[in-house]
């Protein structure tokens, strides 16, 4: 499960909201709402969030793959 309040966290601290970061990786805002709720995304979506936010290894690990 996605730790969705660090990553809404991370999208902030880079002066992003979450309209810019969908347009970024490519899915609809609508698609990044309902992603950050169910707090499941494909794996193609995470390297791009990963990239749009320059996240460190542990930081994505933290976020998307620590329960």
């Amino acid at each position: 499960m996605v730790n969705t309040d660090e990553l809404k966290g991370k999208i902030a601290a880079k002066r992003m909201n979450q309209t810019k970061l969908a347009k970024v990786i490519g899915i609809s805002g609508g698609t990044l709402t309902a992603r950050l709720k169910k707090g499941v995304f494909q794996s193609d979506e995470i390297e791009k969030i990963v990239e749009a936010l320059a996240l460190s290894d542990a930081d994505a690990i933290r976020i998307f793959f620590s329960r």
